[in-house]
């Protein structure tokens, strides 16, 4: 069948595909990364998907149509003194959608960074979580440098050794190295910052002009809060989407893991503790690894949350630590790559983990021979990866064919 169409339908009919097509096509646009579209003023919200931050508390966000607040802030020490200090330090930013006015940094603001965002293109990060969050991102070709060759990742460490990427050094072993940063050039310098003195550096930086944004996860003391730090990362590029699917996938795993935990009655009581030579121990008493050992659903005898917080762990003394776990039947202790001698062998099989040979380490996705130990940089990043090994090792009937991602057996040199 034909259909007779007038020329005044005709051209009504193409109008409304135009107008379709120029709908579709703006919606095809990305919804965060809207640099394109020229400023209406400030009554535009550009950000059309955002973050909520639910477990951490050394950031927060709040979102002003054109531009996003940025708060930070931590407790730094100075870990290898013999006597601890620390110093509170606190960041505000600024983050502008690009091609729009900048906000009056008067009153909360004032003294605030300004940073223009989407960040497009050359990043640059000093430790290997921030690496694995940019590639969660989709963001790993983009980075210029990052902390040095310890890295996982073997698309990185190539990159590095070739000269691809440059390296800043890591954050706990020394402030990031400028003279890199200014060669490379990054458009963003994501910065763990961690001890007392590498703050100067933050100051520094800035006034060089290296854009840089100070990053605390390692301070949160709850694992579920460290892994939120994905969506810190995200406000810089307005990825608050693909950070919140990340996220949530993350956190629903958590609480199943959790769930089938709950009402188990007679539960394992397992010791996670290392020795750090001189006669002591440093045991997860009140950090995220002692959260993740009682979301698992197992008695942690150094368990003591009204203990001064310290990210790192606890010390105890060889007595205190016998005195503690001797009865426990598990240990996570981590020894195999440690470069201390154990205590004696007498002392030792005080311990019925020990004497039981239930001991059990964490560092089965590890490349020895360039110093890379996947525990400490996935791991927090991944507590769902950590609780299902957890429960796995402890409670196998509930995860029977689980593979695991960092756990295994430790074997008595």
């Amino acid at each position: 069948m034909i259909l007779n169409v007038s020329p005044y339908h005709a051209k009504k009919t193409m109008l409304a595909i135009s107008v379709l097509l120029i709908v579709a096509c703006s919606n095809s646009l990305s919804e965060n990364n809207r640099e394109e579209i020229k400023a209406n003023g400030v009554d535009t919200d550009y950000f059309l998907k955002k973050v909520s931050v639910n477990h951490a508390k050394n950031f927060s966000v709040s979102y002003h149509n054109n531009y996003k607040v940025v708060r930070t802030s931590a407790t730094l020490g100075n870990w290898s003194a013999q006597t601890p200090e620390v110093e509170d330090v606190q960041d505000v930013m600024v983050l502008v959608q690009r091609g729009t006015p900048t906000p009056a940094l008067s009153g909360e603001l004032e003294g605030a960074k300004v940073i223009t965002i989407p960040v497009k293109q050359n990043i640059a990060t000093n430790s290997s979580g921030l690496e694995i969050w940019m590639d969660m991102l989709g963001l790993s070709e983009w980075q210029v440098a990052i902390g040095g060759t310890k890295t996982y990742d073997d698309t990185l460490w190539s990159k590095v050794k070739s000269g691809d990427l440059g390296t800043v050094g890591y954050s706990w072993a020394a402030p990031p190295n400028m003279e890199v940063l200014l060669d490379r050039k990054p458009e963003i310098f994501l910065m763990v910052l961690s001890r007392i003195g590498f703050n100067e550096s933050l100051t520094k930086l800035r006034q060089l002009g290296i854009v840089t944004a100070p990053v605390f996860d390692w301070a949160e003391r709850d694992y579920m809060a460290r892994a939120e730090w994905i969506k810190y990362c995200a406000l810089f590029f307005n990825l608050e989407k693909e950070a919140n699917e990340w996220f949530d996938r993350i956190e629903q795993r958590v609480i199943s893991l959790k769930s089938a935990v709950m009402d188990i009655k007679n539960k394992p009581v397992c010791l996670w503790g290392h020795y750090v030579d001189s006669g002591f121990w440093m045991a997860h008493a009140n950090n995220a690894e002692a959260r993740l050992l009682r979301d698992a659903g197992v008695v942690n005898p150094a368990e003591d949350f009204t203990l001064p917080f310290s990210p790192i762990g606890t010390s105890f003394t060889n007595e205190q630590w016998l005195q503690l776990g001797h009865k426990a039947e598990h240990w996570i202790i981590s020894q195999g790559t440690a470069s201390v001698l154990l205590p004696s062998e007498r002392y030792l099989e005080e311990f019925v983990a020990w004497s039981q040979n239930n001991l059990y380490h964490y560092y089965k996705r590890s490349k020895p021979e360039r110093d890379a130990y996947d525990w400490y940089n996935m791991a927090p990043i991944r507590p769902d990866w950590v609780l299902e090994d957890l429960v796995s090792l402890f409670h196998p009937e509930l995860l029977p064919n689980h593979d695991f991602h960092f756990f295994g057996k430790l074997e008595k040199l």
